[in-house]
């Protein structure tokens, strides 16, 4: 799946870079939220935003505890 501007690959190393996790595990929460945001979508324009945002807050919320 390609975006306007970015590939999934660059998404992923986008948002290990600024969440400072291990690649590997960004890009499982990553491909994962998106396949739970895609089910059943009807309008597909802002899933790679919404599924990096949880995984933003995923990340964050394990960090914290």
């Amino acid at each position: 799946m390609k975006t306007d501007t970015h590939t999934q690959g660059e998404i992923i190393t986008r948002l290990a870079a600024e969440t400072q996790a291990p690649r590997d595990v960004v890009e499982r929460e990553y491909l994962d939220s998106l396949h739970d945001l895609s089910d059943g979508a009807r309008v597909r324009d802002y899933l790679t935003l919404f599924a990096s945002k949880r995984v933003k807050r995923k990340i964050h919320n394990q960090k914290e505890s």
